[in-house]
């Protein structure tokens, strides 16, 4: 049996992901992003639930995921700043609930146990000790009353011209996780459709 880390996640549409992308690339270019994201590797996200998935759970798990998005519409939402690297996302009731029930429908199937190896990564030596910990924490204490949504960009510019952002989203999806919980690969993608 196998198993892997995984993110549950909102994808931004197209324009706010093309958005993150260019804030990301004049970090880069300066030399303080860690990450460079991309549209189909590095994916900009907003993570509702970060576990661990044994295979034999994924089916379930791509089932529940499924139901719960068949409950939900599409959230709006939007951000006026940046915070530790991240564009921080306005809280809202229906991105609260998502959240909520995301996490009591779909983590009693996962884990929390992580190692280097269940990352998306050519070698467990390049996962950094910050992803092996939110993973193994997020519940305890990145979840629910300590929910913050956010898209991370890995940049400290303070107020750049794509700000502020307003957007529609109703991707939702399961991800491998890649070192500092970047969403490398998705594995599974529903709808919200309510």
């Amino acid at each position: 049996m196998s198993k892997i880390a995984i993110a549950i996640a909102i994808l931004p549409p197209k324009d706010i992901i093309d958005a993150t992308l260019s804030v990301n690339k004049r970090a880069v270019e300066k030399g303080e992003a860690k990450i460079e994201l991309g549209e189909t590797d590095r994916i900009p996200h907003i993570s509702l639930l970060m576990g661990v998935v044994d295979d034999k759970n994924f089916e379930e798990l791509t089932r529940k995921l499924k139901d719960i998005a068949e409950n939900f519409e599409s959230i709006k939402m939007e951000s006026n700043r940046i915070e530790n690297g991240c564009f921080t996302i306005s809280k809202n009731e229906k991105l609260q609930n998502l959240h909520e029930m995301i996490v009591k429908k779909i983590d009693p199937i996962l884990t929390h146990e992580t190692s280097p190896k269940m990352f998306y990564e050519s070698s467990p030596s390049h996962v950094s000790d910050s992803a092996l910990r939110v993973v193994k924490e997020y519940v305890n204490n990145f979840s629910l009353k300590n929910f913050w949504p956010h898209i991370t960009i890995h940049s400290s510019e303070e107020n750049p011209s794509e700000l502020p952002l307003s957007f529609t989203a109703d991707r939702l999806a399961i991800c491998h996780l890649g070192t500092y919980c970047t969403c490398r690969k998705i594995l599974f993608e529903t709808k919200l459709t309510k």
